[in-house]
């Protein structure tokens, strides 16, 4: 299972934005294309509810890509997401 570790920043409803430090699993191989979904663990971040969603926006993407998520678990100081690229 390939890891790589990236930045961004998520958008919470009624929370504003925050900047996060992201582990996304089996990203593609091309410099240019990023994951159309993927699980990502949040390594920093904000604290997340389990079922909470909201909008994530990836350094390595252009600013006007968002990608809606939902947290999908919590564990011991990660929080697990599950993330789609809207179209």
């Amino acid at each position: 299972m390939d890891i790589l570790e990236t930045h961004g920043t998520i958008s919470l409803p009624g929370r504003g934005e925050v900047e996060v430090t992201l582990d996304l699993y089996d990203p593609p191989r091309t410099d240019d294309v990023l994951p159309s979904g993927w699980t990502a663990i949040i390594t920093s971040g904000p604290d997340l509810a389990l079922g909470e969603q909201g909008l994530l926006f990836l350094d390595a993407q252009d600013r006007l890509t968002a990608n809606p998520f939902v947290v999908a678990a919590i564990g011991d100081r990660v929080t697990r997401i599950s993330a789609h690229e809207s179209r």
